[in-house]
Order: C-alpha cells, then sequence, then structure tokens
C-alpha cells in the first residue's frame, strides 16, 4: 500500500474542523455553567 500525504487543502479543512469543535465545546460548557448546569464530562 502506498501512503501519500494529504493535500494542503484536506490539512487546513482539518485544522478548521478542529478548531471550530474546541470552540464549540468551550461555548456549551459555558452555556452549562451560566445555567447551572454540569460539565459535560459529568453525561458521559
Amino acid at each position: 500500500m502506498t501512503k501519500t500525504s494529504p493535500s494542503p487543502e484536506a490539512i487546513a479543512a482539518w485544522a478548521r474542523l478542529v478548531r471550530v469543535s474546541r470552540q464549540l465545546v468551550e461555548r456549551t460548557e459555558d452555556a452549562l455553567k451560566a445555567n447551572g448546569l454540569p460539565p459535560l464530562a459529568w453525561y458521559d
């Protein structure tokens, strides 16, 4: 099997996805805290 590196566009897309995901989790955590609810980890 030949391994190829991902394209710069694919790398940029994954980087954006990770960044947005982190921001969404932070906003969700903030909203839960503001409403007196447990953090996301509690729901696992």
